[in-house]
């Protein structure tokens, strides 16, 4: 596959297990409208200015990513857990 891509992209997301992403992340927050780093424990490491989730491999986790995704894509960013995602789906939509 051969290709080329320029400007700026919509989103990314990362999946990690844990650790420091903070050079990966930072690299995405520089080259994107928002990104999100899923954490797939309840540790999270450093990933510079991204939008985390912890727990993110959890059913409710999916949610969180989700809605966290959302919220980054409209320049919210924050750090969060599977237990947000109630909170993050519920204020889709609305203006804060």
């Amino acid at each position: 596959m051969t290709g080329d891509r320029s400007g700026v992209a919509d989103m990314f997301l990362l999946v990690a297990p844990g650790g420091d992403v903070s050079d990966l992340a930072g690299a995405f927050v520089a080259a994107s409208g928002g990104t999100v780093v899923g954490f797939t424990g309840a540790t999270a490491g450093e990933a510079a200015g991204a939008t985390t989730v912890t727990n993110a491999a959890t059913f409710y986790g999916g949610w969180a990513v989700t809605g966290a995704a959302i919220q980054a894509a409209g320049g919210i960013s924050g750090n969060y857990d599977a237990s947000d995602a109630d909170e993050l789906i519920s204020g889709l939509g609305t203006d804060t």
